[in-house]
């Protein structure tokens, strides 16, 4: 894993000394990070605070996926078994009064987003005490299950969730009935995705969070994984088509161009000036997934 794989999984910055990468501690404040993470272990150890968790527990802690390199087998429903939160729909409604409030901030939301309509239709709001972008996320019966709080454009973390949500599958309740589904890697891939008016879904955990039900929600599909551009979505693209495969028919996609490493959908709209025969070609020359043995690839 290499250290932006590492800010994709955290939402955070990630510094690398010598062998070691080392972030701000997030159970205490502190100035200079020393907070230092043990790949190999896969667990975190605190020079300030002395705290040290696994791996797990600090995804858990800090509200994210699972470390990318995790087993296949990992279960995103508690062991409480625990249903997934309700989040209040008047709080939608006051993030989306407040967006309306404040118009300029539509200017630095339109990077993003390639529409305005996009942005009514998929209630997109303003947290004015966070000072983040926020988006529902609606699972298949329309219930607001998380909100997303993003800080455009380098507010860190990148992405905050709502407190004790599970990951969801966003945009799905607006294509569970397509045969066709485009696997991007977040949100704004997404919407880039949808405004071309392809059927794209992502997690709302990283591109390396899937809950073993969505296996079932997807059988019998054609899904397109079309991840980052860097080690950490391949490796994350590799461990959701093995979960997949058997079941429906998964084809990778990638890029025809060189973004950059950590290059994704949204680049290559926006800053590539790529539009709907593009992204088509791109589809087109996707290739199966066969199984593990048969496709591992690195940018390393």
């Amino acid at each position: 894993m290499d250290r932006m794989g590492l800010e994709r999984w955290l939402c955070r910055p990630v510094i690398r000394q010598g062998r070691n990468f080392y972030i701000s501690c997030p159970f205490h404040s502190e100035k200079t990070p020393s907070g230092c993470l043990f790949i190999k272990d896969q667990s975190f150890h605190c020079f300030g605070c002395k705290k040290s968790v696994t791996f797990s527990e600090l995804s858990k802690f800090i509200n994210v996926g699972p470390y990318p390199e995790a087993s296949y087998s990992v279960d995103f429903n508690d062991k409480d078994n625990k249903p997934d939160i309700v989040v209040p729909e008047n709080l939608v409604k006051t993030y989306i009064k407040n967006l309306e409030l404040f118009p300029n901030l539509i200017d630095r939301l339109i990077v993003r987003v390639p529409s305005i309509h996009l942005i009514k239709e998929y209630k997109l709001g303003y947290d004015v005490s966070k000072g983040r972008f926020t988006i529902p996320i609606y699972d298949t019966d329309n219930i607001c299950r998380d909100i997303k709080y993003i800080g455009i454009p380098n507010l860190q973390p990148k992405q905050l969730s709502y407190p004790d949500s599970k990951p969801q599958l966003f945009n799905f309740n607006r294509h569970k009935d397509s045969k066709i589904i485009i696997l991007s890697a977040g949100e704004w891939d997404v919407l880039v995705m949808q405004n071309m008016e392809f059927p794209a879904i992502c997690s709302t955990k990283g591109e390396g969070s899937f809950r073993d039900e969505w296996v079932e929600l997807l059988k019998s599909k054609k899904i397109f994984i079309l991840y980052d551009q860097d080690d950490a979505g391949y490796m994350a693209r590799t461990k959701i088509a093995e979960m997949l495969y058997r079941t429906s028919t998964v084809l990778l996609t990638n890029f025809d161009i060189e973004i950059g490493k950590g290059g994704d959908s949204s680049d290559y709209y926006f800053k590539h000036n790529k539009r709907r025969n593009d992204f088509i070609k791109l589809f087109q020359s996707s290739y199966p997934y066969e199984g593990k043995h048969k496709s591992i690839f690195t940018f390393s």
